[in-house]
């Protein structure tokens, strides 16, 4: 079975590429035993949890929703207009804490019930290829309770769960619908490729040939969606998507470094280096995420961070991950409630890096990104949730996930938000009422979304027109000067041929604040200036 993986690999050498094909065909000859996806050891996440008041807290959490899930039923095959995806994300919930359960604890009921769903998810007709998001989540749940509890399951189920994953996840990927949905620039690029590479390192044995393309094919294309983090981190289609290509990017990479021992320099791009200073930069004081493009300004602990956090060598990305994670524990035990955070909850765990409570935090109070969505931030502490903070917009809406929002900005102080965005509309109710939410182009239905629309931000239209869909608004001076903190925006290009010159300006004040929750008072230091000359 070896020679078969490296004889697939050697077809696909090419021009540009035959050292990185060399190394890849050598690692892929000798695959490590299961469980080779992510797990660190049993042992060693024993240890953690034990170590960790936090995370054995978290734990617990984790039992707690793993023990509601013993008596619910399997999942069913039941799409949601033309999605399947809600059903392959709760599978991805489900059998990943459930799997992690069971090597934390060795429970038996936790791999039982695993191993039921994935065998009721085996028995569907497919994973609907059609919206091949769908297939890539639901290829990860299966191949991770696959990997994780291999050795648990008895061989007959092991067999209709690989046979599954081979039919329903990889052979798709490489027909159009995955040729197209892991050629893209957006998240869609991430997490198809991270969803496919994950099942082909978990099934390699048995599918050598197709295993060997779709990671070549990985390797090869995740790149083009990696650059959109450049120069600086940022991601230009909002937090809520940075969460969601992020966490696939880093799996990906991080499955090919526990399965392969390398990532093939995938990791080796400064601004994927960098995204984690860009997540913390939009997070203000209030705890929300300045939540621009398709968003939720919910912020959350995110798991990647930590990933980055070992990786890049950076603790302050974990410090305040911890600091977060810590604040929700206290909240949910002071609630009495649950504490879920995501569909990758144990990854929290599994690269969870432990930081005293006090790291230092090296993030300077004025930072700037560029990219295609441009942003500015400017805060007067990092050490007071009280601190006032101003995260600002610019870029184009004409992008994926793109608002007319260039321009907009977010208020906190004292602990609260006082200048808000809206957040997005949710996909099916749009689509259900045949709302071309999709296109970019000036016409296109996603402008007449009022959430989509320059009327819903905290920017400014000229005579109630919609802002230029491709008008590109630059960042064209910004300050980290503690005296003069300001960041200045062209609005020109995105007012159209309505103004001749339109420049936005922001200033944040280097005064401290009062006692008072007085909004006069808070934006007495956050100075808006709008300079505009009319055509004559």
């Amino acid at each position: 079975m070896k020679n078969l993986v490296l004889l697939s690999l050697s077809a696909l050498i090419c021009t540009s590429s035959v050292k990185a094909e060399a190394t890849l065909g050598d690692r892929m000859g000798g695959l490590p035993a299961h469980p080779r996806l992510f797990w660190p050891g049993d042992e060693l996440v024993r240890e953690r949890i034990a170590k960790s008041p936090e995370l054995a807290e978290l734990a617990t959490h984790f039992h707690a929703r793993g023990r509601a899930l013993l008596n619910t039923p399997v999942l069913v095959r039941e799409q949601t207009g033309r999605r399947l995806l809600s059903v392959s994300r709760q599978a991805v919930e489900r059998i990943v804490l459930l799997s992690f359960l069971y090597r934390e604890s060795g429970e038996k009921d936790y791999r039982d019930r695993a191993e039921r769903e994935m065998l009721a998810i085996a028995g569907f007709t497919d994973w609907n290829p059609s919206h091949f998001l769908d297939v890539a989540e639901m290829t990860t749940a299966m191949a991770i309770g696959y990997d994780w509890l291999y050795d648990a399951m008895p061989p007959e189920s092991r067999e209709k769960i690989r046979i599954a994953i081979i039919a329903k996840g990889l052979q798709p990927a490489l027909e159009p619908y995955g040729i197209l949905a892991t050629d893209k620039t957006n998240n869609w690029n991430p997490v198809c490729n991270g969803g496919t590479v994950i099942g082909s390192l978990a099934v390699a044995e048995a599918a050598p040939e197709i295993a060997a393309k779709i990671i070549h094919r990985a390797i090869a294309k995740l790149p083009q969606a990696m650059d959109i983090h450049e120069p600086d981190g940022v991601y230009p289609e909002g937090p809520g998507y940075w969460n969601y290509g992020i966490s696939y990017n880093v799996m990906l990479i991080a499955a090919l470094q526990s399965s392969l021992g390398s990532d093939f320099g995938l990791s080796d791009r400064r601004g994927f280096r960098e995204t984690g200073a860009f997540m913390i930069q939009n997070t203000g004081p209030s705890g929300l995420s300045f939540n621009f493009s398709d968003s939720s300004d919910v912020r959350e602990v995110r798991a990647p961070m930590f990933w980055l956090a070992n990786a890049f060598g950076k603790p302050e990305l974990a410090a305040f991950e911890n600091h977060l994670l810590r604040k929700n524990l206290s909240k949910a035990k002071s609630a009495g409630t649950s504490l879920r955070f995501g569909r990758f909850d144990p990854f929290i765990i599994i690269w969870h890096q432990q930081s005293p409570l006090e790291v230092e935090n090296h993030q300077p109070l004025s930072w700037t990104g560029g990219g295609d969505n441009p942003v500015a931030f400017h805060r007067t502490s990092w050490n007071s949730d009280q601190a006032v903070y101003l995260a600002i917009k610019a870029g184009m809406a004409g992008q994926s996930h793109g608002h007319m929002d260039n321009g907009s900005f977010v208020i906190d102080a004292q602990g609260l938000r006082w200048a808000a965005d809206p957040h997005y509309r949710e996909y099916q109710e749009l689509e259900a009422a045949d709302v071309d939410y999709w296109g970019r182009e000036q016409t296109s239905d996603r402008w007449k979304v009022w959430e989509c629309s320059p009327f819903s931000h905290n920017t400014l239209t000229v005579d109630g027109q919609l802002h230029q869909s491709e008008g590109r608004a630059p960042i064209v001076r910004f300050s980290a000067d503690p005296k003069d903190r300001h960041t200045v925006i062209d609005l020109t290009k995105t007012l159209g041929g309505q103004v001749s010159k339109a420049l936005r300006s922001f200033r944040l004040s280097a005064m401290p604040l009062g006692k008072g929750n007085d909004l006069k008072f808070i934006l007495a230091f956050v100075r808006f200036c709008y300079y505009q000359s009319w055509p004559a």
